[in-house]
């Protein structure tokens, strides 16, 4: 038997001249050919017909210790998991992130605005700007539950004569029912026309 070393693949010819080839998915070894000697990792052959019987390919322990343990890494000690945590803080944080926008982020059709200083921003430091633009209006910052309603109902159009200020979640939905009663009313009248 030849053993021919290529750079993806390792080809074995037999003595009857078939080809068998070996491609490493992880750690598992594919073989088409079970009668060949395939090559492990470190490039040493070794029989199959020793480990599993004769055209019948069986996963042993061994194969399955490998598959188990092939994603441990280094195992790290608490102190040193610590001070990695640290040393990666805030490298990447805001304007020194390569994915940097600008600070402001579009979800949900609403604008938001990198504020972390903000007492109510969101836990990654973003606060819709809606809602800034009110609190720059009254001049105190907005509760939980006090709601920023857009009258015209473009979530992203954030001026001032857009937005109406409402004590909580409730009162926005009576206003988003009444509107939606007087369309339906509305859109039921040219029908009868």
């Amino acid at each position: 038997m030849k053993l021919l070393n290529f750079n993806k693949h390792d080809i074995l010819v037999s003595s009857a001249g078939k080809a068998v080839f070996l491609c490493q998915n992880g750690s598992r070894v594919c073989v088409e050919n079970l009668t060949g000697f395939p090559v492990d990792r470190r490039k040493r052959a070794f029989f199959l017909e020793d480990i599993m019987p004769k055209g019948v390919y069986k996963r042993t322990e061994w194969h399955r210790r490998i598959n188990r343990d092939s994603h441990k890494g280094i195992k790290h000690s608490n102190a040193t998991k610590e001070k990695m945590s640290k040393s990666r803080k805030g490298k990447l944080a805001g304007e020194k992130n390569p994915c940097w926008k600008g600070g402001e982020c579009k979800k949900g059709g609403y604008i938001y605005i990198w504020k972390p200083a903000h007492p109510f921003s969101n836990s990654r430091g973003y606060i819709a700007r809606s809602r800034l633009v009110v609190e720059q209006k009254i001049g105190r910052y907005l509760n939980p539950k006090e709601i920023v309603h857009h009258k015209n109902e473009i979530k992203d159009k954030d001026i001032i004569s857009n937005l109406k200020l409402l004590a909580n979640k409730s009162k926005h939905t009576k206003l988003h029912n009444a509107r939606r009663k007087r369309r339906q009313n509305a859109n039921n009248r040219r029908k009868l026309i």
